[in-house]
């Protein structure tokens, strides 16, 4: 299905009701898998997203089995940084779709096209949540291996902003590939490779690691606004993941300089030199990123220490030092 027929086909479906219960109200995103709408449902009354699989893909039993693998791993996730899938179902003329929680807000992708970057503050905000739904995933025996800033949402629930985790479509248990290609049959890759793990571009064999790899990547974009690697040609991308990725300081030189050491680590080309778990990459990278408030701080103790031991007669600093040294000492400004 062309591109313009599909929208077409995805804005019919408005004012239509699936299942008896959820009435489509708008589209509110389409790609080349399907379309997202906001609907309502007829009985709570209470707002819910639908994603629908594209018709053209029905044909495909792999892409298939992607969509209901998704909905049943959202179903079975039960975490509040994870995107809640509610239902499933067919309609009467075959199309896909599932029911989710419906979360307002924006792509962290489309947050970053806009920003560019994020500050510190902000990138712990958003990474602190995903971490722990990755823990909670990890510990169920499953691997995302699609973690990507426009995966994850960030948005308001109840007057919170809150960041959730979706699409759980490619998502693996913990065991070793068995005659898996990373390319299918229309030669989609499983995955976005310039998020991807060295290991996973190349087919091998995936751990905990890989999405924490990927999770890297997302944080290093977020905070110099581009990811540690980029490159057109898949061969040459591989080559330069195999090597330590840039300084953040030197893209971004107020960044703490620990952080270097952070990404480091987590963007390791072997697995097994990468953080254990998802909640340890975090405790690393909040730890590194109080360092340069701690360096702040000891400077201005020191100043305030020189102060005191300076002699009577000396010049008072200037700025905010200069009016604590005229309370206590009575010095003039």
């Amino acid at each position: 299905m062309a591109a313009s027929g599909a929208v077409e086909f995805y804005k019919s479906l408005i004012g239509q009701t699936f299942k008896d219960s959820y009435r489509i109200e708008k589209m509110i995103g389409s790609g080349g898998m399907g379309a997202v709408f906001l609907a309502t449902h007829l009985t709570l009354g209470s707002s819910v997203a639908i994603k629908v699989l594209s018709p053209g893909l029905t044909a495909d039993q792999s892409l298939v089995k992607r969509f209901q693998r998704e909905a049943q791993v959202g179903g079975q996730l039960t975490h509040p940084n994870i995107v809640r899938v509610q239902d499933f179902g067919k309609t009467p003329d075959g199309l896909l779709f599932m029911v989710m929680e419906y979360v307002p807000g924006e792509m962290l992708s489309a947050r970053l096209a806009q920003a560019g970057k994020l500050a510190l503050d902000e990138c712990l905000f958003v990474l602190e949540p995903l971490c722990d739904a990755l823990g909670l995933a990890h510990g169920r025996g499953l691997l995302h291996r699609d973690l990507k800033p426009a995966n994850v949402i960030v948005g308001e629930l109840g007057g919170r902003r809150v960041v959730k985790l979706l699409d759980f479509g490619i998502v693996k248990l913990l065991q070793p590939d068995e005659n898996v290609s990373q390319l299918t049959a229309t030669g989609q890759v499983f995955g976005t490779p310039l998020y991807m793990a060295p290991e996973h571009l190349m087919g091998l064999t995936l751990t905990p690691q890989a999405d924490i790899y990927s999770l890297a990547v997302m944080a290093y974009e977020m905070l110099t606004g581009k990811p540690p690697v980029q490159h057109n040609d898949l061969r040459k991308m591989l080559e330069l993941k195999m090597k330590p990725p840039p300084s953040v300081t030197t893209l971004v030189p107020s960044l703490p300089a620990a952080l270097d050491g952070v990404f480091a680590k987590a963007l390791a080309s072997n697995p097994q030199e990468r953080h254990a778990t998802a909640s340890e990459f975090f405790a690393a990278f909040q730890s590194a990123s109080k360092q340069k408030t701690q360096e702040m701080l000891s400077s201005a103790f020191a100043g305030q220490s020189a102060a005191a031991s300076a002699p009577a007669d000396a010049a008072p600093p200037k700025g905010w030092l200069g009016g604590l040294w005229s309370r206590v000492f009575g010095g003039k400004r």
